[in-house]
């Protein structure tokens, strides 16, 4: 009520809490960035190495390097998709757990090994991250986050470089050109230029931080471990646990085999 004690508003606090993690975005930008950059470099190599492979291998399927292209092409892609989640600890954001990659049995044939990582569904969306997703993604994070950096230094340094004499490099023609750009309207890109490079140098850590985010979340999902994953290490502890279990009751029996073998059946045989 009106007459009632009065709430204190959490503004310094808030504006506190702000400026921190603004600070903190900050921190990360070397880090998206080159991460941002060296992706894209990365996602590129991994498009041409996996169409290689996986288109050759499915053009040749019929003949017997076919199919050991396509396994090439999935392991492959493993191999990029663990990089990209290594150069993605670069931009702070939470590590992202990677699925367990079951391993053929031991009692399988050649055919079998050879053919195990068709049969893994982590295989396949690496594979389709790498070769599909992922390139299309880092060549716009990688346009939108060089333009925006790119930008940004050029408006702040606008002023400075637009002086520079292109001709003749000396005192008085530098003086000159000031003069005529002071009379002509491109003064106004001049002053115009420095907040609007400052505005664009504010926002770098906010864009790059989108820009990181939409890799971590799209990697989260195809490149993470899925919640079947979960219930799929369950169920190979319980057989583990069960098949431990049995042997254990099977060695038990034997013994108590061997056991009713050297004793009570010996002294039963020597009494009949």
């Amino acid at each position: 009520p009106p007459w009632g004690p009065t709430h204190q508003p959490s503004a310094p606090h808030d504006e506190r809490a702000g400026s921190s993690a603004y600070r903190e975005l900050w921190r990360f930008v070397p880090g998206s960035l080159t991460y941002l950059i060296v992706g894209f470099a990365v996602s590129i190599v991994a498009l041409s190495v996996l169409s290689v492979l996986f288109l050759s291998g499915v053009g040749m399927v019929v003949l017997v390097i076919g199919l050991p292209l396509i396994v090439g092409s999935l392991y492959a892609a493993r191999g990029f998709g663990m990089a990209d989640l290594t150069l993605l600890r670069l931009t702070g954001l939470p590590e992202i757990a990677t699925p367990t990659w079951p391993s053929p049995n031991a009692d399988a044939s050649a055919f079998g090994k050879l053919v195990h990582p068709l049969k893994s569904g982590h295989s396949w969306m690496y594979l389709l991250h790498q070769a599909l997703i992922a390139p299309v993604i880092a060549t716009l994070t990688f346009s939108v986050a060089v333009s925006w950096a790119a930008t940004a230094f050029g408006l702040l340094t606008y002023w400075l470089w637009s002086l520079i004499p292109t001709n003749q490099p000396v005192v008085g023609d530098w003086f000159a050109r000031t003069y005529d750009l002071a009379l002509s309207g491109r003064a106004l890109e001049l002053i115009a230029s420095i907040p609007l490079g400052a505005l664009m140098t504010a926002s770098l850590p906010v864009v790059l931080r989108g820009l990181a985010r939409l890799h971590h979340g799209v990697a989260a999902a195809m490149l993470g471990r899925w919640p079947s994953d979960e219930l799929a290490a369950e169920v190979r502890q319980e057989s583990a646990a069960r098949g431990a279990a049995l042997h254990a009751e099977d060695a038990a029996m034997r013994r108590l085999e061997r056991d009713l073998h050297d004793g009570p059946q010996q002294r039963l045989v020597r009494l009949q």
